[in-house]
């Protein structure tokens, strides 16, 4: 019986060849496809709300938006002495353009008869507050009333005031404190 043949033996370099060559073409698809990763993409957006903004530039200026004086007077002077909200220069009101703003002041210190007082110990004087500079357009206490502005980044608060001197006045330093809320 003749001996079982053998298959012809490959020489081991050819085969070496071919393994190496499979394996540069396995690791090129792979390079590939780890291209295509990262190539992904991903979102970016931001979302600008409407609102207000209330900043205090100089620590411990307090929270004074301002004041009204109406200045020094005699006690003999009667008439109505007139006075603009003097804007604290520490603070500034800005707001989104197009944003529904509104102020609501409080009665003050003291307040009698839904009037608006000054006062020095026990003397009083009354006063009211206006919108406009003509003092045509009072602003009740409590009332919400709306604020217009043309400049959204620098919105000034539209108080006046009139204050009517007797004639009698008893003398003395008379102040009141006012709270405002703004809303929107």
């Amino acid at each position: 019986m003749p001996a079982p043949t053998r298959p012809p033996r490959v020489p081991a370099r050819p085969r070496r060849r071919a393994l190496a060559a499979l394996l540069l073409l396995l690791a090129h698809a792979g390079a590939q496809q780890a291209d295509a990763a990262t190539r992904a993409s991903f979102r970016v957006s931001a979302s600008v709300t409407q609102g207000c903004l209330v900043n205090q530039a100089a620590p411990g200026s307090g929270n004074d938006f301002g004041r009204l004086d109406f200045g020094r007077h005699p006690s003999s002077t009667s008439g109505t002495i007139s006075a603009r909200l003097l804007p604290n220069d520490a603070i500034s009101l800005s707001c989104t353009p197009g944003v529904k703003l509104r102020m609501t002041v409080d009665g003050g210190q003291h307040l009698e008869g839904g009037l608006r007082h000054l006062g020095a110990g026990q003397a009083r004087l009354a006063y009211r507050l206006y919108r406009d500079a003509g003092l045509s357009q009072e602003i009740p206490v409590g009332a919400s009333v709306p604020i217009d502005y043309s400049t959204p980044g620098a919105i000034q608060l539209p108080i006046n005031a009139a204050l009517r001197l007797p004639g009698n006045q008893t003398a003395g330093r008379y102040q009141d404190r006012l709270t405002v809320t703004l809303s929107w």
